[in-house]
């Protein structure tokens, strides 16, 4: 990298500009540019200044004399000298990336650790070594205050930095075979750590390779009894293993084996994690796996342990030790030494993994026994796992979720979910036989139960021996008794789904065990103010530090979107804090602030609804809408009047772009029926709400029913819905007028009332209508209209949606544009989450590649169609696509697959593709319909 300025403290002090060097005058300013190079762009106090100047004896007036030396630095820096700043907080110096020495040679060294080959690894670490013009700050080591400035500890840590790159290049030489070129450097490394065992293992490596087995004999043992002499240890494993392969003749000792570890199962999904987890620990000296107890933490650690090669790896295993105090003597004990002092001794900066298990009962004193390694053993990484990071700066923290649960309750989704392939597993471990055809339904049930929480599988697995899944998921609601091993294998808190939230648990302060406890309410995700609504007793600060405190623990997960923060329990972990709050006697208050809250943000969102569609809206409503259905039924089965069920689910109409139609339709008719007598807008707003679910799913009948008694009400938007239902269900059965007027009607209140998203929407229904008719021209003219209008509303899901109809439109005349807009279309679909618009764009570009005979192009996308309407239940769309998917088995010469497919999609109307692209079918076959779950089966399998 070329720069201007060249800033350096990997020797003395000094600063080039454009090449020349600048000069700093006395020691003073010096200092003063060394402490704030080491800063790495902070302020640096006046106090820190003036010790650093002077020591213990600062003159009088030394604050005054202070800004005179920086006056006098700034001046000789020139052009530079600008970037010397007076703040509240002290003197920062700007420094540029690639301006500082010290800050080049650790970029060498991190890519030299993420190069492709020892040859590219060398080439950068002696880059980097290059950097060194001698050693660190050489010109200030007799200051009277480099101890209290920190300088002294500065100059350590660059030469502690130029002795692991020494080290690292001298590994990279080796691997890259150049043993007799390294001689030399292997030697004067060796002689200049006496009782550090990397160079003397990199020392002898190189003899033994080059043929002087005897000289590398000679190195291992007086090493060996070096050690013993004067520190009293004994040296590692590696050393051994080195030595037994020089005596054996061989020309390189074997890889050593990692540690001996207790047999696990297979690790399912966690390529991913297991892949960012080696990144980092080539980047990082701390990495910290974090999560919900159970979730698989120490499962990945070990895997990531197992796959280091040519680095030895020693395992800590925290849950046994009983109190802090013995935290430092584990570490040591696990690397082989008496002492955390004995260790930073011997060790120095020999490459070392140290896997530390199960630090959060211990947090503070595992923390404090890592840094102190790190700070004495530059060649020591470690991997630890915890429910809280360590808080060390040094550390990078993973979290890990759940594992993927099941898309579907289709057999080929369950065999592909890690989580139904971790049950499967540990169910036959334990002497059951788990049958993931005959019981896909049941186990994917029981993996979104279980919210893919791994220990919470495993429990289950074993009651398996004695249950059917069918069984285990009716005794799932009774507690979390059920899920508990009966041996007493295993740590304490991993016996019981109990026992590991417990752990966590009651390590919280009091205050935060009993806001947690009234989280257990929420259904699915809320904010900070819909806590603070319901379980917050203190100002909302004292609510986001309880949320914080939780995040920290993993007892709650966290979602970002839209600019907002959305927190979740999962099912076992708030199944578990409901326990709690019944057992405090709160439930029954909470709970009625819970529904408060819930109504509240439904009202909110109603009123924002009518007149936009903003993403911030729709992502809450789709976090939203599990709290209020449960909010529903609480209402349907404690309250006397519908005043706050039926305002709770008129949004629920918004959901149904993206969430399936059948539980709002059932929702709908509950809420409806409990209070049949019930009327004004709420009532209608509803009913027109319901209409529209009932229509998509497949009761049209009970759908047209409830959009006629919304119409009877004069609350707009439930005129607009109502229409909205109405034109659904004249599309399906043909009566494309009908369809044409109701998209008319609703337009036309859209209009009067300002309802601007509703009326664009509406706008691509009369263009789906136009062309049913045969008004092709006019359709393309109105689609266009919507699409140009619908990026200034504020809606990426409109924008997507218009694309799609525009797409479809499009390639009656011209199939090239309808191609390039409905591919566009189906990703902006699929990116915004809105599998309706997805669905329509599939469907026309697979037709197009029926069409044009590309057979497999059109199955990939007609499969993806029907996988996007399967998914939201929508029954007349379902059938649509098989009915495409019938033409490319006719196509394909299947008759008897064409045959059941045609049959399956039936006579329904209100295919927008068909009605653009017009195809030609064969003779419809005769008989009944098969059963759907067969015609699914076989349209996946083409």
């Amino acid at each position: 990298m070329s720069v201007d300025v060249e800033f350096g403290v990997l020797g003395p002090v000094e600063v080039r500009h454009r090449g020349a060097a600048v000069a700093l005058g006395g020691v003073r300013p010096r200092t003063v540019l060394a402490l704030l190079l080491c800063a790495d762009g902070h302020p640096v106090g006046d106090e820190r200044l003036i010790d650093a100047l002077w020591g213990d004896d600062p003159p009088d007036r030394a604050r005054a004399r202070l800004h005179t030396t920086v006056s006098r630095l700034r001046a000789s820096l020139g052009d530079v000298g600008a970037r010397l700043r007076r703040e509240p907080a002290g003197y920062r110096l700007v420094v540029e990336p690639g301006e500082l020495d010290l800050h080049r040679a650790e970029h060498l060294l991190h890519r030299a650790r993420a190069a492709r080959g020892a040859t590219e690894a060398s080439e950068l670490l002696r880059e980097a070594l290059a950097c060194w013009r001698g050693p660190g700050l050489a010109d200030l080591a007799d200051l009277p205050g480099t101890e209290a400035s920190g300088l002294a500890a500065d100059r350590v840590r660059f030469d502690a930095l130029a002795h692991t790159v020494r080290a690292e290049l001298l590994d990279a030489e080796l691997a890259a075979g150049h043993h007799h070129e390294v001689l030399p450097d292997a030697e004067r490394a060796a002689a200049a750590d006496p009782l550090r065992e990397r160079p003397h293992l990199q020392l002898a490596t190189a003899l033994s390779r080059a043929g002087r087995s005897v000289d590398a004999l000679a190195v291992l043992r007086g090493y060996r009894a070096r050690l013993a002499d004067e520190a009293g240890l004994d040296p590692s494993t590696e050393l051994g293993t080195l030595e037994a392969a020089v005596l054996a003749q061989q020309e390189e000792a074997p890889p050593r084996a990692p540690p001996s570890r207790s047999p696990t199962a297979t690790l399912h999904g966690r390529d991913a994690e297991l892949a960012e987890t080696r990144r980092l620990l080539g980047l990082a000296r701390v990495v910290t796996l974090v999560g919900a107890g159970g979730v698989g933490k120490t499962r990945v650690a070990r895997a990531a342990a197992a796959a280091e090669a040519g680095r030895t790896v020693a395992v800590c295993e925290l849950d046994g030790v009983p109190e802090a105090g013995a935290v430092a003597c584990a570490v040591a004990d696990a690397l082989g030494f008496p002492s955390l002092d004995a260790a930073g001794q011997a060790l120095g900066s020999a490459d070392r993994l140290l896997l530390l298990d199960d630090c959060e009962h211990l947090l503070d004193a595992a923390a404090d026994a890592v840094a102190r390694l790190l700070a004495s053993c530059p060649g020591v990484t470690v991997l630890a796992t915890s429910r809280e990071a360590l808080g060390l700066p040094e550390e990078h923290v993973l979290a890990l979720g759940t594992l993927a649960l099941p898309d579907s309750d289709d057999p080929a989704s369950v065999r592909r979910s890690p989580a139904a392939r971790l049950l499967a597993e540990r169910a036959e471990a334990c002497g059951a036989r788990l049958d993931l055809d005959a019981d896909a339904a049941a186990v994917a049930t029981l993996c979104r139960r279980l919210d893919g929480l791994p220990l919470a599988l495993e429990l289950a697995a074993v009651r398996l021996r004695s249950l059917t899944p069918e069984e285990v998921l009716e005794h799932l609601d009774r507690r979390l008794r059920l899920l508990r091993r009966t041996g007493t294998s295993g740590p304490a808190r991993h016996r019981s789904l109990d026992a590991a939230v417990a752990w966590s648990h009651d390590r919280l302060p009091d205050p935060t065990r009993r806001f947690f406890a009234r989280l257990g309410v929420f259904a699915g995700r809320f904010t900070a103010d819909h806590a603070h609504a319901v379980a917050g007793d203190d100002d909302l600060l004292a609510t986001v530090d309880h949320l914080d405190r939780l995040v920290a623990a993993s007892m709650i997960t966290v979602h970002q979107r839209a600019g907002r923060t959305w927190y979740a329990l999962l099912a076992t972990i708030r199944r578990f804090a409901r326990d709690r709050l019944e057992e405090r006697g709160e439930l029954q208050a909470v709970r009625d602030r819970w529904v408060d809250s819930v109504l509240a943000a439904a009202v909110d969102a109603r009123d924002r609804m009518v007149h936009a569609w903003p993403v911030d809206l729709l992502v809450t409503l789709q976090n939203l809408h599990t709290d209020v259905a449960d909010a529903l039924r609480w209402c349907v089965a404690h309250d006397e009047g519908p005043d706050r069920a039926l305002p709770l689910f008129v949004p629920m109409c918004s959901v149904l772009k993206n969430r399936s139609a059948m539980p709002v339709a059932e929702l709908g008719d509950v809420v409806l029926r409990r209070w049949p007598d019930s009327s004004g807008r709420s009532r209608a707003e509803a009913a027109a709400a319901a209409a529209v679910a009932h229509v998509l799913r497949g009761s049209a009948e009970r759908g047209a029913a409830l959009a006629h008694e919304a119409l009877a009400g004069s609350s707009p938007l439930a005129g607009v819905n109502a229409r909205r239902a109405l034109f659904f269900r004249a599309r399906m059965t043909g009566r494309d007028d009908d369809a044409l007027r109701w998209a008319e009607e609703a337009l036309e209140v859209a209009a009067a009332h300002a309802m601007t998203p509703w009326h664009n929407e509406l706008l691509t229904f009369r263009a789906i209508a136009l062309a049913a008719t045969g008004r092709l021209r006019e359709a393309l003219e109105q689609v266009e209209a919507a699409h140009r209008a619908a990026p200034a509303l504020g809606s990426p899901a409109l924008v997507a949606w218009a694309g799609a109809v525009r797409g479809c439109l499009l390639a009656a005349d011209d199939p090239r544009a309808g191609r390039a807009a409905s591919d566009g279309a189906a990703r902006a679909c699929e990116e915004v989450d809105y599998p309706i618009g997805a669905g329509v764009s599939r469907r026309t570009l697979g037709a197009l590649a029926l069409r044009d005979g590309a057979l497999d192009e059109a199955r990939d996308h007609l499969r993806r169609a029907l996988d996007a309407y399967s998914g939201l239940g929508y029954a007349s769309e379902v059938a649509l696509s098989l009915r495409w998917l019938a033409r490319l088995a006719h196509v394909s010469d299947r008759p008897g697959p064409a045959d059941l497919l045609y049959r399956a999609g039936g006579a329904a109307r209100g295919d927008v593709v068909e009605d653009v692209l017009r195809p030609t079918d064969p003779d419809r076959p005769a008989g009944p319909p098969p059963p759907l779950t067969e015609a699914l089966a076989l349209a996946r399998s083409l």
